[in-house]
C-alpha cells in the first residue's frame, strides 16, 4: 500500500498463481516508487471486467514514482491496459518516456498493441485512454514467443558479462552485437521460431560502438533494434573495410528504434544502413542521428556515400538528423519506394502510406550530392545477391504495392549541397524524385533557409515506358512554408536567345556549326569550374521543378496532375521559377501566397502546361531598385556586375526580369480571384498560349516611379496568343466603376479628364499576333516609340559564350516584348579603312584575311535583350560569324513589342550605328593587302625565316666552338699534370731499388775484409791504396 517495491531478474508466470489479478496493484496510501528490473510478466490478468493486465497503480490520491527497466510483457489480459493501467488525478502525473525503458512486449495482433497501457482521469472510468506515446515497445510482426527477443547492455555490478556463457537472455545480457550473433550462430533452430534466431533486439543505455554486422545473421526476415530512448542509448560506427555498419540480408525489413545514431570522424567512409531487395526496407522511428559536437562545414572529413542506402521501402517517423557536415555523400537513398501492402511481415504498418513523419533535417550540408534521392524502380529485375532462392517464398506483384509515398510535418532547414550542371541523373539539391505510379503528398511542413548550389531545389521527374491512359495524381502540397529558399548557381549567366529574321524565313535562330563555334563550346560546364564562365538554359531551373518525362509523342498532359492548395512562399528564388516550374502537366494552385522574391524576376514559369490558379496572391520584389546607369561607358566598366541590379542583396545570383512574376509559354491557363501586387516586373506574360483571366486584381499604382515599373507590364500578350480578360480589378477599381466614370467623363470638362485620366488605365501590352478580348471601360496606353541614343558591342572571342557584347543607350525602353535587330548598313569606304600590318590568319590570292566565313549567318538578327531601366539595356551572342566591321558599317533598332523597330529618334527603319570595340579578335581588326604581287607576298616569309635561321646559327656554333676550345685546352693541361705526376713517381721507385743495391754490396765487401791486427814486434811499413783499385763508387744524394 505505501512505499517501495524493488523487483530484479524474476518472471510472473500465470500458470503458477491461483489469483486472477495483476502482478503487481499498487494503492499507495504514501508517496510510493516502485523499481523493477529483469522481470518477465507473462499471462498476468484474466481479461473479463478488469483494468491492467500486469500492472494497476492507482495515483489518485498519491503520486507512484514507476522505474521498468529490460522487462517483457507477454500474454497479459485486461478489458482496457492489457499490461499496464494508471489511473491518474490530473494530467500533470502523467508518467515521463523513461519510466519504461529496454522493455518490449511480445503480441499477436494490432488491436494488443493499442491497448498495451492505458490510462483514466478521476473516478471516471467510462473515459480511458490509450496512451499514444508506445511507451512499452512493440514488434512491428506478430510474435508469439519472448525467446525471439534478445538484450544488450554494459557490464555493471549487477551484470558482469561472462564470455564463456551463452548471452542475449533477459538475465545475462551480451556486451555488444557481435557476441550475440556468435553465440547465435550454434543456438539450434526450433520448429516455431522460439530459440535460434532474434527478431527483437534491445540495447541498454550506454554508448556502443558498432563494426559491420551482416543482420542476415539473426535468422530472422525482420530485425527490430531498440534502445532506451535517444538520450541513453547512442550506437557509434567504427571503421572497416565495408564502409557500413549494419546490412539487412536479402528481402530482410530493418526497425531501428529509440536511440541515437552518431557520426564519429575515426571512419570517416562508414555509413550507417543498407537493405538490399525489392521486399526489403527500413523503418526509423524516434530516432536521433548526430555529426559530431567538433565538426563543421569547414574541417569535416566525412565523405560517406550514403548514411541510409534502402532498397525496397523507406519509413521514418520522429526521427531528427541535425547537424551532419559532409565533404560528400547522401542522407537518404531510397530505391523502389513501394512495398507490398499485405506484407505479414510489417502486419502493423497495414496500409500506412510510407514516407517521412513529423522528422527534421537541420544543419546539414554536403557537396555534388542530393541530399535525399527517392527513385520509383522494379527493384525485382535487379536483384542484388547471386543466390536467388532466398527470394523463391515471397512473390512480388507491383499492384499489390503502396502507391503513396508522404512527407508529413516535416521540416527541412539550415541545409545546403551542390550539383554539377553536368549531372544528368540528380537535378534537385535538396530532394531529387523520379517516379512512375507513386504519388507523392506534402502536408502541413517547412523549408527554411536552404541554399543549394544547383538549378534546383526540388526535382520531381515523372515518366512511364508506357502510359495506360489514366488520370493519375502525381504530386499534392498542402499547406506548406518555403521560405529562405534557394536553388541558384553562383555567376551563371543565361545563354543567349537570338531569332533569326531573314525575309525568307522566320524560322528559329541557330548557330552555324563551325570550326570556330564547336571550339568555342567544347567547355565544361560544371559548377566548379575556375577557368571558365558558366553558362546555362533557363528552361532548366526552378525551385521546385515538376517535368513530364515521357516523350512528347505520347504526351498525356492533361491526365497527370499537380494539386497545390495552401502554398506559401517568401523570400526565396531561382534563375526563373522562383517558386515553381512546371513543364508539360496539369497544374491546379489555389489559395497560395508568393511574396517577396530574393531578387527581381519570375515566381511561376509554366512550359507546355494546362494550369489552373485561383486564390492566389503574388507580389514582387520589395526593396529598393539600385539606380540606372545613364551611360554606356558606365556600364563598360560593370560588365561583369550588371545583374547586381535585378539582385541588390545577393550579387552572386543571376535573375532575369523578362518573363513577368508568371510566364506562360506554349499552354493554357485559367486565372480567377487572384492578386497582384507591386509586380516590379509584370504580373502575367504569356507566349502563344490560351488565357483567361477572371477577377484578377493588380494593384500597381501610377504615382510610383521605379525604373522597373510593373504597372506598364501588368499583362503582356506575345506570340500567337489568345486571351480573355474578364472583369479584371486595377487599383481598386472595377470595370463597372470605369465605365460609369467613362461616361461622366464624356459630359464633363476636359481639366476633370485630365485629373482623372490615369484612374481606369490598364497596363497591358500586346504582339500583333495576340488576339485579345478586354472590355472599352479600360484605357490603353499605346506603347511608347523607343529611342536609340547609342549602341556598341565589344567584341572579345576568348569569352567563349559571349564574344559579343552589347550595350545599347536610349529612352522609352519597354522590358516586356523588348526585341533588339543587328542590321548591314553599307560597306565601308577605302578611307574608312584602317590597315594593321600584323599578318597571322589565312589570306586570299590578293592579301585579304579570308572573313567571314562561307556558312556565316546572315542578317538582320533579331534578339531578345535584358532592360536594366528605362534606358540601357544590353545582350549578348555567341556566334559571331556574321561580323565583319573591316568592310561593314552595322546598325541597330529595337523593339518594344517585338513588330516595329526603331532607332534615330524613334524612326521606324533608321537605324543608329553600331560601334565595334575588338578586345581580342584579330579576324576584325588585322585588314591587311600587301602591295607586292601576291606571289612575292608568299615569298618574304620564307626568306626572312631563312636569314634568321642562318644568324642564329651561326651566333651559336661561334658561341659552341669557344666554349670547346677553352674544354680542350683544359683537358690537355689535366694530362699533361698526371704525366708529371706518373713520371716522379717512377724516378722515385728506380732510386729506391738502386740505393738498396749499393747498400747490400758495401755490406758484401765489408764482411770480405780480414781483420789486420798489428804485430807490434814487426815494424810498420806504409801502403798507398789506388781508389782505382776499390772500383767505381757513386754518391746519391736523397
Amino acid at each position: 500500500n505505501s512505499g517501495h517495491l524493488k523487483l530484479r531478474d524474476s518472471t510472473f508466470l500465470g500458470e503458477a498463481y491461483t489469483s486472477i489479478g495483476s502482478a503487481i496493484r499498487a494503492y499507495p496510501t504514501g508517496p510510493s516508487t516502485i523499481d523493477v528490473e529483469g522481470v518477465v510478466f507473462k499471462r498476468q490478468g484474466d481479461g473479463q471486467g478488469t483494468n491492467g493486465g500486469a500492472v494497476y497503480v492507482d495515483m489518485r490520491v498519491f503520486d507512484v514514482q514507476m522505474s521498468f527497466k529490460r522487462c517483457i510483457f507477454i500474454g497479459n489480459k485486461a478489458d482496457y491496459g492489457s499490461n499496464v493501467f494508471i489511473q491518474y488525478a490530473s494530467t500533470s502525473q502523467l508518467i515521463k518516456l523513461n519510466s519504461f525503458i529496454g522493455c518490449t512486449s511480445i503480441i499477436e495482433n494490432s488491436y494488443e498493441s493499442d491497448i498495451s497501457v492505458c490510462y483514466s482521469f478521476g473516478d471516471n472510468e467510462d473515459e480511458i485512454f490509450i496512451d499514444e506515446r508506445n511507451l512499452i515497445h512493440s514488434s512491428w510482426n506478430r510474435q508469439k514467443s519472448e525467446g525471439v527477443a534478445r538484450f544488450i547492455s554494459k557490464s555493471n555490478a549487477e551484470h558482469i558479462f561472462n564470455p564463456n556463457i551463452e548471452c542475449g537472455s533477459i538475465l545475462n545480457p551480451c556486451d555488444k552485437l557481435a557476441s550475440l550473433l556468435h553465440y547465435l550462430k550454434f543456438e539450434p533452430e526450433s520448429v516455431d521460431g522460439s530459440t535460434g534466431r532474434a527478431e527483437t533486439i534491445i540495447f541498454g543505455e550506454g554508448k556502443f560502438t558498432q563494426s559491420f554486422i551482416d543482420l542476415s545473421l539473426t535468422r530472422s526476415s525482420i530485425v527490430n533494434i531498440v534502445g532506451c530512448w535517444q538520450d541513453d542509448t547512442e550506437i557509434i560506427g567504427q571503421p572497416n573495410v565495408h564502409n557500413l555498419m549494419l546490412q539487412g540480408g536479402f528481402n530482410q525489413n530493418i526497425v531501428i528504434e529509440r536511440l541515437q545514431l552518431t557520426l564519429s570522424p575515426q571512419p570517416p567512409l562508414v555509413g550507417f544502413i543498407k537493405t538490399q531487395g525489392a521486399e526489403s526496407g527500413l523503418v526509423l522511428q524516434d530516432i536521433r542521428v548526430q555529426g559530431h559536437y567538433e565538426m563543421n562545414p569547414y574541417n569535416t572529413m566525412l565523405e560517406r556515400e550514403c548514411l541510409f542506402s534502402v532498397e525496397g521501402f523507406a519509413l521514418l517517423r520522429d526521427v531528427v538528423i541535425e547537424h551532419i557536415y559532409l565533404r560528400s555523400g547522401s542522407i537518404l537513398q531510397v530505391f523502389g519506394l513501394r512495398r507490398t501492402s499485405d506484407d505479414i511481415r510489417m502486419e502493423w504498418l497495414g496500409k500506412i502510406s510510407i514516407g517521412l513523419y513529423s522528422c527534421t533535417f537541420d544543419g546539414i550540408t554536403s557537396n555534388e550530392t542530393a541530399l535525399i534521392t527517392l527513385k520509383e524502380k522494379d527493384l525485382e529485375n535487379y536483384p542484388t545477391q547471386s543466390n536467388l532462392n532466398q527470394t523463391n517464398s515471397i512473390t512480388i506483384d507491383n499492384n499489390a504495392k503502396t502507391i503513396k509515398f508522404i512527407i508529413q510535418d516535416t521540416i527541412f532547414s539550415n541545409c545546403s549541397t551542390s550539383l554539377y550542371l553536368n549531372n544528368s541523373k540528380t537535378k534537385g539539391g535538396l530532394i531529387n524524385i523520379i517516379n512512375k505510379k507513386v504519388r507523392f503528398e506534402i502536408y502541413n511542413s517547412q523549408f527554411r533557409n536552404i541554399s543549394i548550389k544547383a538549378r534546383n531545389m526540388i526535382y520531381f521527374g515523372w515518366g512511364v515506358k508506357k502510359f495506360d491512359g489514366k488520370e493519375i495524381k502525381i504530386l499534392t502540397i498542402i499547406e506548406t512554408l518555403f521560405i529562405n529558399c534557394t536553388a541558384a548557381i553562383r555567376g551563371m549567366k543565361a545563354k543567349s536567345e537570338a531569332i533569326e529574321t531573314q525575309q525568307q524565313n522566320g524560322n528559329l535562330y541557330s548557330n552555324s556549326k563551325t570550326k570556330l563555334e564547336l571550339r568555342s563550346n567544347s567547355i565544361s560546364n560544371d559548377l566548379y569550374s575556375d577557368d571558365e564562365e558558366i553558362y546555362d538554359s533557363l528552361h532548366q531551373h526552378g525551385l521546385i521543378y515538376i517535368i513530364n518525362l515521357n516523350k512528347q509523342s505520347d504526351d498525356p498532359i492533361s491526365l497527370v496532375k499537380i494539386d497545390i492548395n495552401g502554398l506559401f512562399v517568401w523570400n526565396c528564388h531561382s534563375a526563373i521559377g522562383s517558386a515553381m516550374t512546371v513543364t508539360r502537366l496539369t497544374l491546379d494552385l489555389s489559395e497560395s501566397n508568393i511574396e517577396d522574391p530574393m531578387c527581381f524576376g519570375n515566381q511561376l514559369y509554366l512550359n507546355q502546361t494546362h494550369a489552373t490558379v485561383r486564390d492566389c496572391y503574388f507580389s514582387g520584389y520589395d526593396d529598393i531598385y539600385i539606380g540606372s546607369i545613364s551611360q554606356i561607358s558606365d556600364i563598360e566598366g560593370e560588365s561583369e556586375q550588371l545583374y547586381i541590379k535585378f539582385c541588390p542583396n545577393n550579387p552572386n545570383l543571376y535573375s532575369s526580369a523578362q518573363h513577368a512574376l508568371v510566364y506562360i509559354y506554349k499552354g493554357t491557363f485559367f486565372g480567377e480571384n487572384d492578386i497582384f501586387e507591386e509586380t516590379r516586373v509584370g504580373g502575367i506574360k504569356l507566349e502563344d498560349s490560351n488565357v483567361e483571366l477572371k477577377n484578377i486584381s493588380f494593384i500597381d499604382p501610377w504615382n510610383e516611379q521605379s525604373p522597373l515599373d510593373g504597372s506598364e507590364l501588368m499583362v503582356t500578350c506575345g506570340g500567337s496568343s489568345k486571351l480573355n480578360i474578364i472583369e479584371p480589378i486595377v487599383n481598386n477599381m472595377t470595370e463597372q466603376q470605369c465605365s460609369a466614370m467613362n461616361y461622366q467623363l464624356s459630359i464633363k470638362s476636359n481639366k476633370f479628364l485630365n485629373e482623372n485620366e490615369n484612374e481606369c488605365r490598364f497596363g497591358f501590352v500586346s504582339s500583333e499576333m495576340c488576339q485579345y478580348n478586354l472590355s472599352d471601360a479600360w484605357k490603353l496606353q499605346p506603347l511608347p516609340i523607343p529611342i536609340v541614343v547609342n549602341a556598341k558591342v565589344i567584341v572579345n572571342v576568348q569569352k567563349k559564350q559571349q564574344p559579343l557584347q552589347f550595350y545599347i543607350e536610349g529612352e522609352r525602353f519597354i522590358l516586356a516584348l523588348f526585341m533588339v535587330r543587328i542590321v548591314e548598313l553599307r560597306d565601308k569606304t577605302q578611307s574608312e579603312i584602317h590597315n594593321i600590318n600584323d599578318d597571322e590568319l589565312m589570306r586570299d590570292d590578293k592579301g585579304y584575311i579570308i572573313w567571314p566565313l562561307d556558312n556565316a549567318t546572315k542578317l538582320p538578327i533579331t534578339s531578345k535583350a535584358t532592360v536594366l531601366n528605362n534606358k540601357n539595356a544590353i545582350f549578348s551572342m555567341s556566334d559571331y560569324s556574321f561580323l565583319d566591321p573591316r568592310k561593314k558599317w552595322y546598325g541597330i533598332l529595337i523593339s518594344n513589342n517585338g513588330n516595329h523597330f526603331a532607332g534615330v529618334d524613334g524612326k521606324e527603319d533608321e537605324p543608329v550605328i553600331l560601334q565595334v570595340e575588338v578586345e581580342d579578335g584579330e579576324q576584325f581588326v588585322n585588314y591587311v593587302r600587301f602591295k607586292l604581287a601576291s606571289y612575292k607576298a608568299f615569298l618574304i616569309s620564307p626568306v626572312v625565316v631563312i636569314i634568321i635561321t642562318i644568324i642564329l646559327s651561326a651566333i651559336i656554333y661561334k658561341i659552341w666552338r669557344r666554349q670547346y676550345d677553352k674544354k680542350q685546352d683544359y683537358d690537355h693541361n689535366q694530362i699533361v699534370n698526371q704525366q708529371w705526376q706518373i713520371r716522379a713517381l717512377e724516378r722515385k721507385i728506380v732510386n729506391s731499388k738502386q740505393n738498396k743495391m749499393i747498400q747490400m754490396q758495401i755490406e758484401a765487401e765489408q764482411n770480405a775484409i780480414i781483420p789486420y791486427r798489428e804485430d807490434p814486434t814487426m815494424p810498420h811499413e806504409p801502403k798507398t791504396v789506388n781508389f782505382e783499385d776499390l772500383g767505381t763508387m757513386k754518391f746519391l744524394r736523397y
